[in-house]
């Protein structure tokens, strides 16, 4: 039970982080829901903003950054922004913690284009804070989520691959090196904090056949509460890669 409400824990205290580090916090809606409107609207940002993406449909083919910028990146509304990805081998957004307080990205919705890449990246930082995407869905011939770091929330999202080999999430932080097979395991009431496993909850995932989870490279992760329909869960050992998946709680 500790750890059931990990989700509502994180969120509360991310809020109550992102009064202290944003007492001014303003929300700074970006000109267009093209990834160059975003991306501007992201930099001129300040730590507690939310950066909002007006509603329309928008094709893109360059992702957008946010290198340690605590604020809030999400859709004008839940429904109101489709985005196409396009960008090839590039990632649409790639994330790297914040050490002020956590990250959201929430109510973007994405579908399949010419883009091969996972849609988001997430990335450690020193001192970071967990990652939190949430309310966000996928449709087609797109993979979701990458994680190079082993804490953050990805929940309340839906994905619907219809069939394609791709994946919702690869769990994969290699840049860890042997120190998470060094230490001592976070399973359970282990992790006291909340803040030392990636926790996937209530999530919908439908007719992603091959591995819509891919856990790898030192990956400890909690996968629970979540429906899979016409999906698979994997995990790799050092045979496929340099490092195997560290432990997984289903």
């Amino acid at each position: 039970m500790l750890l059931r409400h990990c989700t509502a824990l994180l969120s509360i205290g991310s809020f109550a982080l992102l009064s202290q580090v944003g007492a001014n916090a303003a929300t700074v809606t970006a000109s267009a829901c093209t990834s160059s409107a975003v991306q501007s609207a992201i930099d001129s940002a300040n730590n507690g903003d939310t950066v909002v993406v007006p509603n329309g449909s928008c094709s893109w083919s360059s992702g957008v950054r946010i290198n340690g910028k605590a604020i809030h990146l999400r859709g004008q509304s839940p429904t109101g922004v489709t985005i196409t990805h396009n960008g090839g081998s590039s990632h649409l957004i790639s994330v790297t913690e914040s050490s002020a307080a956590p990250i959201h990205i929430s109510d973007l919705n994405f579908v399949g284009g010419s883009g091969s890449a996972h849609t988001i990246l997430m990335t450690p930082s020193n001192n970071g804070r967990p990652i939190l995407i949430h309310n966000n869905t996928w449709q087609g011939n797109i993979s979701a989520i990458r994680a190079h770091t082993n804490r953050g929330v990805i929940y309340s999202n839906s994905m619907n691959a219809n069939g394609a080999d791709r994946s919702f999430l690869q769990c994969k932080p290699e840049n860890l090196g042997m120190s998470s097979w060094e230490s001592p395991h976070t399973m359970g009431t282990a992790d006291t904090t909340g803040e030392r496993n990636l926790y996937v909850e209530d999530n919908t995932i439908t007719r992603v056949p091959l591995q819509a989870f891919d856990s790898d490279g030192n990956c400890r992760i909690v996968v629970r509460y979540n429906t899979f329909s016409d999906s698979a869960y994997t995990s790799h050992g050092p045979d496929t890669g340099t490092y195997g998946n560290r432990h997984t709680e289903l």
